[in-house]
């Protein structure tokens, strides 16, 4: 029998069948894939694996002058572009100051505004704390969204319309009605708001609470300037990568430089394509050239030929006709070039040509992040097949601690070796400054940065005193996966270029 007192006490077994016919099965992969919407800012969408959630709320984090406004306006001219109508509600300032400073930034579109694709409004007026009246500005909201068919709604800033208020009931009401309100309203939304300190994300700590996802821009004092740094905190239903990442902006807007996701098992290495060092002895050496695909590292102290050794292997690419680059930490372009013609070896010629990039980064306030993003860049560009980077120890000296330089070159390796790239860098070490009796080879060189796991071949350059002079030696001390020489050969660094002389003999 039917129970009567309780009508809805049906057979579990019928209410799976009904609800399995309303209901088509899909894929986990499926029902993962939700609609994205992309924000046409360099870096973000591939941080977020696609772009924003479509039709969330997204609370965006700052404190004044982290770059909330100038992504917002961004990403709101990047949808038009695609077709979507865009609303930029500003609570903090005059329609014209907003309008005066989107115009300094290349996204600008005139046009889309005089056609109301964008619709920019001020709305201060209606937010007099005296006669402020909920519904009537949800109202308002909800009415322009419809009318213009708005799909990227900016409210800029939420804080503003709460200090307003200035009521927690209130604000938590409004909050929670506002949140209805663009439920309903199919387009995808971002509120702003200012942080009041350290670890949070809103004034009343409600606003985060209905948002399906918050982005945080920080400030961080550097030596020069301040140094931006973007947070994804959480995205509801989607996988997104985590960690603050650093970002600037310039005319452009916001450029992000994401951490650089590295899938070792595509890693292209080839023992059997050896690359010429430049230096012929050398080759005869390490088995006749670089492996394809190996990373390098030359270890000495200052003087050592470092920088000369670089130059070869660029030069033996260049002649080729091969795309190089050479990262240049320490010392400027203008110096590097002439301590190649000093060798008789003409860098500009073939910069000018454009198979050789330089990149220059100054020391200071410099982020590793922000150089992968270059080398990336230019490696998807110009299609790289050889890489300098001069030179590592410089990180260091820059500020950034071991283990972010560790992390750095792990990415840097694995980044070079997916594309196939040789890549030769130095590494300043004064362990190798001189020799002393039964300990020629040092040993806390290669291991300075646990670098030996990292890197696949490791070339020691040191001095010897012997009598009344100081020589040069060099040792290969270890090249992955290739027979190489194992003695210490004597070496010079003359007008012509590397010299490689002959096997070192230690006085008895």
């Amino acid at each position: 029998m039917k129970d009567l007192k309780n009508p809805t006490t049906h057979s579990k077994t019928s209410q799976k069948k009904k609800h399995s016919k309303t209901l088509p099965e899909k894929s986990l992969q499926e029902r993962h894939m939700l609609p994205r919407v992309k924000t046409g800012i360099v870096g973000l969408d591939e941080m977020l694996n696609g772009g924003l959630p479509k039709d969330i709320i997204l609370l965006l984090a700052g404190s004044s002058g982290s770059g909330k406004t100038i992504l917002c306006l961004q990403w709101l001219f990047d949808g038009v572009k695609n077709g979507e109508n865009g609303m930029y509600i500003t609570m903090t300032e005059s329609l014209f100051m907003t309008l005066r400073n989107a115009e300094t930034m290349s996204f600008f579109d005139r046009k889309a505004v005089e056609d109301e694709k964008l619709l920019v409004l001020d709305i201060r007026d209606i937010l007099d704390h005296k006669t402020f009246n909920q519904e009537k500005t949800l109202k308002f909201i909800e009415d322009h969204v419809k009318k213009h068919k708005v799909q990227r709604l900016v409210i800029d800033s939420i804080t503003a319309i709460l200090y307003i208020i200035n009521d927690r009931d209130k604000v938590r009401s409004f909050i929670f009605e506002l949140n209805k309100v663009l439920a309903t309203l199919g387009c995808t939304t971002i509120l702003t708001s200012e942080i009041p300190k350290e670890g949070s994300y809103s004034v009343y700590g409600v606003e985060e609470y209905i948002s399906d996802g918050i982005i945080c821009l920080t400030n961080i004092p550097g030596e020069n300037q301040m140094v931006r740094r973007l947070q994804v905190i959480k995205m509801r239903g989607i996988e997104f990568r985590t960690g603050a990442v650093i970002f600037d902006i310039n005319s452009d807007g916001l450029i992000i430089y994401p951490k650089i996701p590295i899938d070792l098992k595509v890693a292209s290495t080839e023992f059997k394509i050896r690359l010429d060092s430049g230096v012929p002895k050398f080759n005869q050496l390490i088995g006749g050239g670089y492996p394809q695909g190996h990373m390098v590292m030359l270890v000495g102290n200052t003087g050592s030929g470092k920088t000369t050794f670089g130059i070869h292997f660029l030069m033996a690419g260049l002649k080729k006709n091969e795309p190089c680059l050479y990262v240049a930490l320490e010392e400027s372009i203008t110096q590097i070039k002439k301590t190649a013609t000093g060798h008789g070896l003409d860098l500009e010629k073939y910069e000018k040509s454009g198979i050789l990039k330089f990149l220059n980064p100054g020391l200071i306030d410099i982020y590793p992040d922000r150089i992968l993003y270059d080398i990336v860049n230019t490696t998807k560009k110009m299609k790289l097949k050889r890489i300098v980077f001069d030179s590592t120890s410089s990180l260091e000296s820059a500020a950034i601690n071991k283990n972010q330089v560790r992390e750095f070159l792990l990415q840097f390796a694995g980044f070079c070796k997916s594309f196939g790239i040789t890549c030769v860098f130095t590494y300043l070490s004064e362990s190798v400054f001189e020799s002393r009796s039964g300990n020629l080879l040092g040993g806390g060189a290669s291991t300075e940065l646990r670098l030996s796991s990292i890197v696949d071949g490791i070339i020691m350059l040191r001095y010897v005193e012997r009598g009344q002079r100081v020589e040069k030696l060099l040792h290969v001390l270890k090249l992955r996966g290739s027979s190489h020489d194992k003695n210490i050969w004597q070496y010079t660094t003359e007008q012509s270029g590397i010299k490689i002389g002959n096997k070192f003999k230690k006085k008895v």
